[in-house]
């Protein structure tokens, strides 16, 4: 990593997963444009609309 990052300060940090995960659902839900950006996602997704299918010709 130092390597590819020469001019870099770096931080490593370790935790369990879990609590990553929880971290991160909080930080992408703490601003309100976010959440409710994200919510309505989940929502379209539960109810099959606004959905994108992969080409998978471009894999």
């Amino acid at each position: 990593m130092k390597f590819q990052f020469k001019h870099k300060e770096l931080e490593i940090a370790v935790c369990e997963a879990a609590q990553a995960e929880e971290d991160e659902t909080a930080y992408l839900l703490a601003s309100p444009a976010n959440r409710t950006h994200l919510l309505k996602a989940i929502d379209n997704i539960a109810h099959n609309r606004n959905l994108v299918t992969a080409n998978n010709q471009f894999f």
